[in-house]
């Protein structure tokens, strides 16, 4: 199972597994239907991976890898089995993560029945991702799905449009400059 979820390249034999993932998926689930099955399924949601990976008839791991391949969305899907981090794919455009492969899940994480996604639940940026001093924290919202055996899915989602606007209205803020109750003919 290892080898199905690997997208590391730092070694030859991973960079190889990589290629062979990329193109076994690229064979089972085309990118414009798949992009056509995310578009159909409307915003992003964990209870859409086991429904792709039914639909095209691979795995969820499968699933999950091309669904964060392919989104527009900015997200990234985790397994988390027995408390721990087996494995995360973020999207292209998702924030560097702070948490990967063995890391102890955050205790955000809440215990949910099987086969029944929990809500969007807002979550500390800070126990997912890299923060930086200089560069204000994105809302991030998780969904979680639980299935058998302690496994975990664990959808994070931030709304790029939602963030553009705080960031623009962030630096708006910070461009205007106080008057401090003068008036303006005063020199």
């Amino acid at each position: 199972m290892r080898d199905l979820t690997e997208n590391r390249r730092d070694t030859p034999h991973r960079k190889q597994e990589a290629q062979a993932n990329r193109f076994a998926a690229g064979l089972l689930m085309p990118k414009p239907l798949m992009a056509a099955s995310l578009d159909s399924l409307g915003k992003p949601a964990i209870a859409h991976v086991p429904m792709l990976a039914s639909t095209y008839g691979v795995t969820i791991e499968a699933a999950a890898s091309r669904y964060v391949d392919v989104t527009p969305s900015t997200c990234a899907i985790l397994f988390i089995k027995n408390g721990l981090v087996h494995y995360a794919r973020p999207s292209r455009s998702f924030p560097s993560m702070a948490i990967g492969r063995g890391d102890a899940a955050p205790s955000s994480v809440p215990s949910a029945k099987i086969d029944e996604p929990t809500s969007w639940l807002v979550v500390e940026a800070r126990d997912w991702l890299v923060q930086s001093r200089d560069v204000r924290s994105p809302k991030v919202s998780m969904q979680v799905l639980a299935k058998k055996n302690g496994l975990h899915l664990v959808m994070l989602f931030i709304n790029a449009a939602a963030e553009r606007r705080a960031d623009e209205e962030a630096e708006k803020y910070a461009t205007e400059r106080p008057s401090f109750g003068r008036g303006s003919d005063r020199r």
